[in-house]
């Protein structure tokens, strides 16, 4: 229950209460003296009791403190253990790591190593294989070259024998009968006019290489003429000069007509039958 003020209170000013609020308010000293003749000794006692529990409470509050502290210190070292021990594991990990690291590294730098070592020996011996390769690859080349060379040889010297086996069928459109003339006679001659300085080396080995020496047969058997036939599957100009240079050596050293002839079984264009006649050479075609 709220008891109200004495101010508050509407109070005549001869009522008893009220010349008692006055005397206390004038004079403080007589508060405590009047509060022992109001109040109980309980109630007077009250103070040092508050008093008394708010020791008590200070005291627990200070024990809980000091528990708290403990606790707190207890927490901290333990968690300080804690840290100390994530920090040794972390340190044996990483030391762990590191190690396993080192491990895999070296192993990674030997595997290196083996494959490098393999790599080299492959490239080494795939440069063996190559040289060797190549080695043969050559050598097939120059024998695929010698070969052709005589494979080319043999077919150009089986038209040559087949041409001068026919000769007179070669020459039917020149000589009235053509036959082989005496190679023997005529490589006397050279010899000699070599012999005697007539003829120079070269035109020497050119009278003794033409292919085919044909002459027109007579019934005394005396040759009248003479035809220098070049053989060639494939020809050139200079096959045709050729051609009328032999000729003319064949003619200078037997002193018998002779005519240059070049024998072939392919066509050729109509450019080199004007220089075929230029030179004085006739081309035949005959297969």
């Amino acid at each position: 229950m709220t008891v109200p003020a004495t101010s508050e209170l509407d109070l005549p000013d001869d009522e008893l209460l009220r010349r008692i609020v006055n005397a206390v308010t004038a004079h403080p000293e007589v508060r405590e003296p009047l509060l022992r003749v109001l109040l109980t000794d309980e109630f007077l006692n009250l103070p040092a009791e508050v008093k008394e529990l708010r020791e008590e409470m200070r005291e627990g509050f200070s024990a809980v403190n000091e528990r708290i502290d403990e606790v707190n210190r207890t927490v901290n070292e333990r968690i300080d253990e804690v840290n100390e021990r994530i920090d040794e594991v972390n340190r044996t990990v990483n030391e762990r790591i590191d190690e396993v690291n080192r491990t895999v590294n070296e192993r990674i730098d030997e595997v290196n190593r083996t494959v490098n070592e393999r790599i080299d020996e492959v490239n080494e011996r795939i440069g063996e294989v190559s040289r060797t390769v190549n080695e043969r690859i050559d050598e097939n080349s120059r024998l695929i070259g010698i070969l052709t060379g005589q494979m080319g040889e043999l077919r150009g010297e089986a038209y040559e024998r087949r041409c001068a086996e026919q000769i007179d069928a070669v020459l039917f459109d020149h000589f009235d009968f053509a036959a082989l003339a005496d190679r023997t006679s005529i490589n006397r001659q050279l010899i000699q006019a070599r012999h005697e300085g007539l003829i120079t080396r070269e035109e020497y080995e050119g009278g003794r290489n033409v292919d085919i020496i044909a002459r027109e047969q007579t019934e005394d058997g005396t040759p009248t003429r003479f035809a220098a036939v070049e053989v060639s599957v494939t020809f050139n100009e200079d096959d045709l000069r050729n051609a009328v240079g032999r000729a003319a050596v064949i003619a200078r050293i037997t002193g018998v007509s002779t005519t240059a002839f070049l024998v072939t079984r392919n066509t050729w264009p109509e450019s080199v039958d004007a220089i075929a006649t230029g030179l004085g050479v006739a081309i035949i075609r005959h297969s």
